[in-house]
């Protein structure tokens, strides 16, 4: 109702709390691809879309995951790109040359722990070691 008809009189931070408590007590668990409340709801790993998402948000959430109580979660695994690489180590505060990114793109694409993306501290760890070399 707030983004289609700009009416902003109910709380909806609580909404993925509501959703978990709902869950709980029903044992009926969403989807994890289920829009808004799902595990998965604001989560990217397409580098079109992570790059999308660092440039300009909206252009894949309609809304911030912050507005109904979710997290934004950008994976990084076997489908991230050079771009968005860049942009997820940037926000890590780190700069890597282009000859480095490439590096690292490599070593998370032949990763066998990207089923599921990398860890953030798995993929901090392959930075600090990438600009070691």
């Amino acid at each position: 109702m707030r983004i289609q008809y700009g009416i902003d009189r109910y709380d909806t931070t609580k909404l993925t709390e509501l959703s978990a408590m709902v869950n709980e007590f029903s044992g009926l668990k969403p989807a994890v691809n289920k829009a808004i409340v799902g595990e998965h709801a604001f989560s990217h790993e397409s580098g079109i879309h992570v790059c999308a998402i660092l440039e300009e948000p909206r252009t894949y959430e309609l809304f911030s995951p912050e507005m109904v109580g979710g997290n934004r979660h950008l994976i990084v695994g076997k489908h991230t790109g050079m771009k968005a690489l860049k942009g997820i180590v940037g926000n890590m505060g780190y700069d890597l040359s282009k000859e480095e990114l490439g590096t690292l793109l490599d070593r998370i694409k032949n990763c066998t722990e990207t089923k599921h993306g990398i860890s953030p501290s798995k993929l901090e760890s392959m930075v600090i070691e990438t600009k070691k070399h």
